[in-house]
């Protein structure tokens, strides 16, 4: 597992898995955070996986965004999937993005807009090919 996979998201200050017990580590994977399951799936898969936690508002404007961002995400070619958490609160929303288990900061939503073309840019160097023609 990656070792930049941040914990859980209701600690105060995110730590890296590094720094965390057996118990701990164990604790998440049993629970099925979406850091985990982004980072375990684009092991396996040559996706960019892209995780956001959200709060309960603005969840029609959530759509419309998640709507545009995958399809400017396939007409650069770029397979991906969401993992997706709501929180109930209304603290915005958390992004960040996988690549070979390798989770990609946690990034605020106009971070994250602006870091897109990293995310693609990134994404290419690990899979210069077509995703049809790479094998997981």
């Amino acid at each position: 597992m990656t070792a930049s996979v941040f914990t859980a998201q209701a600690q105060e200050k995110p730590r890296s898995i590094t720094a965390l017990s057996d118990k701990e580590i164990q604790a998440l994977r049993d629970r099925k955070s979406i850091q985990f399951e982004a980072s375990e799936y684009t092991e396996n898969y040559p996706v960019l996986g892209i995780t956001i936690m959200r709060d309960t508002v603005n969840e029609k404007a959530f759509y419309i965004f998640k709507e545009a961002l995958s399809k400017k995400l396939t007409e650069k070619g770029i397979p991906h999937k969401y993992f997706i958490e709501v929180l109930n609160d209304d603290k915005g929303a958390a992004f960040a993005y996988f690549i070979k288990g390798r989770q990609h900061g946690i990034f605020t939503f106009d971070e994250f807009i602006a870091l897109l073309p990293e995310a693609v840019r990134d994404y290419r160097r690990v899979f210069p090919k077509h995703p049809s023609e790479v094998q997981p």
